[in-house]
């Protein structure tokens, strides 16, 4: 699974993952713990990168509110261009280099 691929290249970079399967999952977690950054792709399985990411920005008091999010997308959309700097942090387009992704975490969590 490409996911499990990605979780042991980061981890080997000494990179903690959380990994949710579903947007429900993925909104209880984020509720209820402070992440230092998420990475999350437009297009879930069962909702959007978007839903999940107005989900977490849509109140102040929210524990991730002001986490850096790392979008990543197989589309460079008008859509995900205007989320750049408002709710999103940084965009990756698919397909991408993981010394990309591992470099971007880094630099956001600095």
């Amino acid at each position: 699974m490409l996911a499990e691929c990605l979780i042991d290249e980061l981890s080997e970079n000494n990179i903690h993952v959380t990994h949710c399967a579903t947007l429900s999952e993925a909104l209880f977690k984020a509720s209820m713990q402070k992440f230092d950054c998420i990475v999350t792709d437009m297009h879930l399985k069962t909702g959007t990168g978007k839903d999940f990411i107005y989900a977490i920005r849509s109140s102040y008091k929210h524990v991730n509110v002001a986490t850096p999010v790392i979008m990543v997308s197989a589309f460079f959309t008008e859509e995900l261009v205007k989320l750049i700097g408002k709710e999103i942090s940084f965009a990756l387009v698919k397909p991408y280099q993981l010394h990309t992704l591992i470099s971007k975490i880094f630099d956001l969590v600095a």
